[in-house]
């Protein structure tokens, strides 16, 4: 098995074939120094009710991954480094206008796993980025719901853009800085981006639930 084979494994399921998933997840596991970006898995619910999984064979799989749920199965295999460098996505270059939102995800992630929903809004003749960070997450912000997003200037964002030569939103996660997206162009009523390679944009209303394939 290699990379790429294991993560399109991981990418099919474990409901697709659990032995070639289970396999391609120690494969993961093993060559952590391969990864380029977190890696999302899921453990088979031998009792379809959320329950652990304590089936031995995936000890392993456990040992060298990150629960992200109370039964354990839902579970993460990070990287040893992560690059903290903008690679952005060739040839793709996303313009959003007023009204316009896009919710960004890592690469083969849930709905939960969202880093950001970006939104633009025009107030007071001026075009702002709403930036509601990781808005499907089952943690309550306080900041966000007694402060509302962040909010930046979009004018603003393209000069500072201009002045540095890039600039790039980075998310912080697992004491990692994750390049997003760049910031790339504007017009007094629309925003361009660039996403990196690492992330992907995604409809919340069709993207997959935590555990929504044991609930099925």
């Amino acid at each position: 098995m290699d990379l790429e084979t294991a993560l399109q494994a991981i990418s099919a399921g474990p409901h697709n074939d659990e032995e070639v998933f289970r396999l391609a997840a120690e494969y993961l596991v093993d060559h952590r120094d391969l990864l380029k970006h977190r890696v999302f898995i899921d453990i088979p619910d031998p009792n379809g009710r959320l329950t652990t999984n304590l089936d031995a064979k995936w000890t392993k799989i456990k040992e060298g991954s990150t629960a992200r749920c109370a039964c354990g199965n839902e579970r993460i295999i990070m990287p040893l480094t992560m690059r903290s460098e903008f690679v952005g996505i060739i040839g793709e270059q996303i313009v959003l206008t007023v009204g316009q939102q896009i919710y960004i995800k890592p690469l083969g992630g849930d709905k939960q796993s969202t880093y950001l929903n970006l939104v633009m809004v025009k107030k007071n003749g001026d075009l702002y980025a709403a930036l509601y960070i990781n808005p499907f997450d089952q943690m309550i912000n306080l900041t966000t719901i007694f402060d509302g997003p962040s909010a930046v200037r979009v004018p603003e964002l393209i000069e500072e853009a201009q002045e540095d030569g890039d600039l790039v939103l980075y998310m912080h996660d697992s004491n990692f800085e994750i390049p997003i997206l760049k910031f790339v162009g504007a017009t007094k009523d629309s925003l361009s981006i660039r996403l990196d390679t690492a992330v992907e944009a995604f409809q919340p209303e069709t993207a997959r639930l935590r555990h929504q394939h044991q609930l099925n």
